[in-house]
Formats: structure tokens, C-alpha cells, sequence
């Protein structure tokens, strides 16, 4: 991968965990090669629970700060900048979760 490049995975359900793995590892995981690593959501309905994470991580763009590399100059019927900032603000639950691995984020 590239210098500039972004890295995207999915997390799962953040109200499942599957053994140890979930969204606030995979997060940890990747922190350990790039230097933003972020979880954030959407909802897809036909995910069990509905809620899904998904992790992004990248050496050198941060998602709620450099929006000029991830604002498109296209309509869409759903996505914006209010989405896209949105999508990482965590649920307590999953804030409280990450908080409790890591002693913050």
C-alpha cells in the first residue's frame, strides 16, 4: 500500500462479539501499522442488530479532518458531509468498550 493510502474493513456487530475479535480489535490491530485508525457505523438493515462498524485506517488522512480527500463532487441520495461525520461518532456502548481496552482513544 501506498503512502497516501486508505485501508478499509469491516468490524462486525458491534453488539456481538465473536471470541475476542470485534470492532475495538481490529481497530487495535491496525493501529499497530497506521497511524489513524477509526471505527465508525452505518446501518444496514440486513445485519442482525442492524448497527455495523467498520474501521478505516491510514498513515496519513484522518477521516474527520481532512474531508477534502473523501468530499465527492456527486449527488448521492444519502451520503453528506453531516453523514460522514456522523458515521464516526461512537454509541456509549461502544465508546465505553473501547474506552476499557485502551484507557481512552
Amino acid at each position: 500500500m501506498s503512502e497516501d493510502g486508505i485501508f478499509q474493513t469491516d468490524s462486525y456487530m458491534p453488539f456481538y462479539q465473536y471470541g475476542n475479535i470485534d470492532y475495538e480489535y481490529t481497530r487495535k490491530q491496525l493501529s499497530k501499522y497506521f497511524l489513524i485508525s477509526k471505527v465508525y457505523t452505518a446501518t444496514i438493515s440486513s445485519s442482525p442488530g442492524r448497527l455495523f462498524a467498520f474501521t478505516l485506517a491510514s498513515k496519513k488522512f484522518d477521516p474527520e479532518k481532512d474531508l477534502k480527500y473523501f468530499d465527492f463532487d456527486i449527488k448521492t441520495k444519502y451520503y453528506n458531509k453531516d453523514i460522514h461525520f456522523a458515521s464516526f461518532k461512537l454509541p456509549q456502548f461502544m465508546i465505553e468498550r473501547i474506552n476499557k481496552e485502551n484507557k481512552g482513544f
